[in-house]
């Protein structure tokens, strides 16, 4: 009998007779079940299947088919569900079948889905880790752990080996820190070694709202208020302290009418070279990018790479406003952890431009001791507090003399200037350089004193300066989780004519 389909036209009624074998009647042979068919061209009436009874609304289990084998037993066919031997099991990979040797069960390597088990942290283990969620940063003030600076710790027996992430590799406290490190675990009882790994990345502080330069994680505006007071002297000495921590450093040169750059950095008669960017849309014209010269590990753009150097610039506000702008839209400075900006003198174009522009992640003022000097400091630094710029502190340039027959230290130009105005406005003293005619020598050469002789005491001086703006910058981000308030634009409102 046909096991699927129905009855085929022309067989016998004695051939019709071989569905009682599904209800216990003898079954004909295959061979003639198939030699009675054509027989007769009548074809046989269409059956209707039968109707199973069972509870409504739940449909019975079938049983499986069967297929006889030569007049034999007929076997099941070997269903999941359905009866003779019923389902086998599949072997499993951690039940060995019974006599066999179970395989060791590898621990999971790295990419697999399968986690390796993390055992428990001995009390030992846990001892340790409880210290060292007590260290602080000793300028910050809040607890490593919460500041991401722990990134390793591994234990080799009682010797301890530690990875602090400094935030900047200018950082003034790293020997504290260091120090604090050791000092806090070698108290933990059964420790017998300390290792401590110092790295550092700079954290980039950005305003909300406001997109700064591409690349570029921290913008220090370098202001002075007044000319005259040594503020290019110092912002040249400071990026390349900050290049020798580690640092990667840019320096603009803003002093659009008096650029210094060139010649403090001995890069005269160089011209930056120009680089096609394809457009991002077919159609559209390239972008030509400024790639910014290099000295003494730092990159420097200027004005005074594109005008000859005795030639003035006699240039409106508006034009040297959008020669700024194309600094800072067209200069590829790549990746910087720092772009140190020399402003020029007063609080102008130059300076508006670049506050509304740039979202500055600090201002640094430099000033002498002497009254004149800070009456237009104290209006630069206001400035940058009208447009909320945080005011990383003050650098006091000048501040006295040493002989160098006698050693006699003398305050050439009055003392107390600095002192007073960071107690005044509540802004750090970054640092006091002295007056020396090495520092004067060593920016007309073109070496700066700290690439010239980098242990005297004024490049110490100017060191210790820039490590302490760094460690300021970095208590800023941190203490703002990276983020502040947009300051606001400043606008010149005229009166209506009557």
């Amino acid at each position: 009998m046909p096991i699927f389909g129905r009855w085929r036209s022309g067989q016998s009624d004695k051939d019709k007779q071989g569905k009682g074998a599904a209800q216990g009647q003898p079954v004909p042979a295959p061979e003639k079940a198939e030699a009675g068919a054509g027989e007769s061209g009548t074809p046989p009436p269409k059956k209707a299947l039968p109707v199973v009874a069972g509870v409504p609304g739940k449909p019975k289990a079938v049983p499986p088919m069967q297929i006889t084998r030569g007049g034999k037993t007929p076997l099941p066919l070997p269903m999941a569900n359905g009866g003779g031997a019923g389902p086998r099991a599949l072997p499993m990979a951690h039940t060995p079948p019974p006599g066999a040797r179970a395989l060791p069960v590898m621990p999971a390597a790295a990419g697999n889905d399968v986690a390796a088990v993390k055992e428990p942290d001995s009390p030992f283990q846990q001892a340790v880790k409880r210290a060292i969620a007590t260290i602080h940063d000793p300028e910050i003030g809040r607890p490593m752990v919460e500041l991401g600076m722990i990134k390793d710790l591994t234990f080799a027996g009682q010797v301890i080996k530690i990875g602090v992430e400094l935030t900047t590799p200018a950082c003034p406290m790293r020997e504290q820190i260091e120090q604090d490190v050791r000092e806090t675990i070698l108290a933990v009882p059964g420790v017998e070694r300390v290792e401590v790994t110092l790295t550092a990345r700079v954290r980039a502080a950005s305003t909300a709202g406001r997109a700064g330069l591409a690349g570029v994680k921290n913008t220090i505006a370098i202001a002075s208020g007044k000319g005259g007071v040594g503020k290019s002297t110092v912002t040249a000495n400071l990026a390349i302290a900050l290049a020798r921590d580690g640092a990667k450093v840019g320096l603009l040169d803003a002093d659009v009418y008096g650029p210094s750059m060139p010649l403090m950095l001995d890069l005269q008669g160089r011209q930056p070279k120009v680089r096609s960017v394809p457009p991002a849309i077919a159609g559209e014209k390239a972008t030509q990018k400024l790639i910014p010269l290099e000295a003494h590990g730092i990159k420097v753009m200027s004005i005074g790479f594109l005008v000859e150097a005795e030639k003035p610039v006699i240039w409106r506000g508006p034009m040297a406003s959008q020669l700024i702008n194309q600094f800072l839209n067209d200069v590829e400075w790549d990746d910087l952890d720092y772009l140190l900006i020399d402003m020029p003198p007063g609080t102008g174009d130059i300076h508006l431009t670049l506050t509304q522009r740039l979202p500055l992640s600090g201002a640094i003022i430099v000033t002498t001791p002497q009254d004149v000097a800070l009456a237009d400091a104290v209006k630069g630094l206001q400035m940058f507090k009208e447009v909320q710029v945080p005011i990383l502190g003050i650098i006091e340039n000048m501040s006295y003399f040493i002989c160098p027959g006698c050693g006699e230290k003398t305050a050439i130009f009055g003392e107390g200037g600095g002192a007073w105005a960071s107690e005044r406005y509540d802004v750090p003293l970054l640092g006091q350089i002295p007056l020396a005619r090495a520092i004067r020598e060593a920016g007309d050469s073109g070496q700066p004193i700290v690439v010239t002789d980098p242990e005297s005491p004024q490049a110490l001086a100017f060191r210790d300066a820039a490590r302490a703006a760094a460690g300021r910058l970095s208590m800023e981000t941190a203490l703002t989780g990276g983020k502040r308030a947009s300051g606001p634009l400043i606008q010149i409102k005229r009166k209506k004519a009557d």
